[in-house]
């Protein structure tokens, strides 16, 4: 449960700096905003890096700000209930703009700004906008969503709302737009740690493996960065060029190869080999009580984060097909004679089930972890083992 909340902390921003009053000033002529975009860093939550938008006035000293949507209250005795079922409240928060770089720097991430192009005017109506979301509770708060409703989306929809002189615009395209699944997108920044993506893979649901447009692809800070530097108003740029407050290149540790698919496919041959030469072994039925409980529990997860949350990613989830309640009532079926008469085909329905699976990957309308297909060979394979052990009358005659 831990880590899964780490992974789903991968979107948010990193602590909570002290927000200012800042009521009833008026910005000078010389008022500025910036986009600023903080680089990725090697930790579980820091994968994807963070988005915020800065307000800076000459006119009134002291008076640069950073407005942050990724704030949420890690005291909360309920904090690891609430975040698993999205009813955890994140907040917009601001920030003397200094504090906020200076934690990014400390971890040796690079944080860069792009200025906002835009009139005095406009550029007032961007702070009164963010000032009233900050002032109204109603709005300050919100139910953090990691791919729809994230620190990248909320300053972009900032941007939105503003009043554009002309014809207003549009954002430009990206090349990546509906090329990438938001899962593509996500394995990406996992590539690093192969033990995370296959959990975050186990996780998210079939809602996930579709081409993600232009807009969406903006959940993620550097698209939203990117797709900005390009974005035009009335044949004008909307954003001016990066420009470093710490320039430090991202360096991704290397991926370990002892990985889920190497581990899963030699348990598969391993198993394969047992089977084969030491199938009516009582200590090989044991391995099974492991398989069962362990993916029987792994549904159980699964089954809660589709039906029993609010996220949006984890619903039509067609792992619970391998990852499956269900087995936890295999446990029984092996070492009880008695559920064996009432249900004699049970073993053999389970086999095959799993074995259609394997053809039907891709059939479904959700992307596989690889090490899952090497997870559902291996249970459909001691399934069937233990049917014929069952059919021969000597599952019950272990040595």
């Amino acid at each position: 449960m831990r880590l899964f909340i780490l992974l789903l902390l991968s979107f948010i921003g990193l602590n909570k700096p002290q927000a200012q009053s800042l009521q009833n000033i008026t910005l000078g002529e010389d008022a500025k905003a910036y986009l600023i975009t903080c680089g990725p860093g090697n930790e579980i939550w820091s994968h994807f890096g963070h988005t915020a938008i800065r307000i800076k006035d000459p006119a009134n000293p002291g008076l640069d700000l950073a407005f942050n949507y990724g704030m949420f209250d890690s005291t909360d005795p309920d904090f690891v209930w609430k975040f698993t079922k999205r009813t955890m409240p994140y907040s917009l928060a601001v920030s003397r703009f200094r504090d906020f770089a200076d934690m990014y720097i400390r971890e040796g991430r690079y944080v860069y700004q792009q200025e906002i192009l835009l009139d005095h005017e406009t550029i007032s109506q961007l702070y009164i906008n963010l000032m009233k979301n900050y002032e109204n509770e109603d709005e300050r708060f919100y139910l953090y969503e990691f791919f729809f409703d994230n620190c990248a989306t909320r300053p972009r929809d900032q941007i939105e709302l503003l009043d554009f002189p002309g014809k207003g615009f549009s954002w430009a395209t990206h090349p990546d737009a509906e090329k990438f699944t938001f899962r593509d997108l996500i394995d990406k920044g996992f590539t690093a740690t192969p033990w995370v993506d296959f959990g975050i893979d186990i996780v998210l649901g079939s809602k996930l493996d579709r081409p993600v447009t232009n807009r969406e692809l903006m959940f993620l800070p550097v698209y939203l960065s990117e797709i900005a530097a390009e974005t035009e108003v009335n044949g004008r740029p909307l954003f001016g060029p990066k420009e470093y407050i710490h320039d430090v290149e991202f360096k991704q540790d290397e991926a370990p190869w002892f990985t889920p698919t190497i581990l899963f496919w030699g348990l598969f041959i391993l198993i394969f080999a047992l089977t084969i030469f030491q199938n009516n072994t009582r200590w090989l039925k044991y391995l099974d009580v492991v398989w069962f409980t362990l993916f029987g529990a792994l549904g159980i997860f699964v089954l809660f984060m589709w039906l029993g949350t609010d996220h949006q990613g984890t619903k039509a989830n067609y792992n619970i097909l391998w990852a499956n309640p269900i087995h936890l009532f295999s446990i029984a079926f092996v070492f009880s004679k008695k559920l064996n008469q009432l249900l004699p085909k049970y073993l053999l329905v389970m086999a095959v089930i799993l074995f259609a699976l394997v053809i039907g990957f891709w059939l479904l309308p959700q992307e596989f972890h690889p090490a899952s297909r090497a997870i559902v060979i291996l249970l459909a394979f001691r399934y069937y083992a233990l049917h014929r052990l069952n059919q021969r009358n000597l599952l019950f005659k272990s040595s």
